[in-house]
């Protein structure tokens, strides 16, 4: 499955390393770095915290027995709504959990691989919700911009390894 996600991940790698490199440059002019020194002296944060860690274990461990009850009762539709409506919590853990079931036997190459893009899908879709909801009309609208395009490259990607 690593094979054929592999020039998926390169492409998305490549969208966002420019993105980066754009936003960057931006970030470097005179007023933005005097609104980033504002930003920082609002305080730093642990970058590591138990219950977050804890809660994150818990939502995979729950993905992998949803996907894998989702396998057994709908076949490999089951694992691909499975995945979808475990993207929208974590798409890490819908993908970790089709791939697990992938190594198994239980679905196929090809049924991870679509799983594994339409967790990605419902991800997105609920972080650019969340954008809108919490930062705003202006914010979610570059929100949006920045990760439709990476999320776009590497749909299209998965889509070209599913043929």
């Amino acid at each position: 499955m690593l094979a054929r996600l592999a020039p998926a991940f390169g492409a998305g790698l490549a969208v966002i390393a420019a993105e980066t490199t754009l936003l960057y440059r931006r970030a470097t002019r005179p007023e933005a770095t005097q609104r980033a020194d504002a930003d920082r002296s609002i305080g730093r944060r642990r970058p590591f915290a138990f219950w977050p860690a804890l809660g994150l274990a818990a939502v995979l461990t729950v993905v992998v027995l949803g996907a894998r009850w989702g396998a057994d009762v709908l076949g490999s539709g089951g694992a691909v709504l499975a995945s979808a409506l475990a993207g929208f919590a974590d798409v890490h853990a819908a993908v970790l959990a089709v791939a697990t079931l992938a190594a198994g036997g239980t679905v196929t190459t090809r049924t991870a691989l679509a799983a594994g893009g339409v967790a990605l899908a419902t991800k997105t879709v609920s972080k650019c919700v969340l954008a809108f909801t919490a930062g705003g009309g202006a914010f979610g609208m570059r929100f949006t911009g920045l990760v439709a395009l990476p999320t776009a490259v590497v749909t299209i990607a998965i889509l070209v390894a599913l043929r």
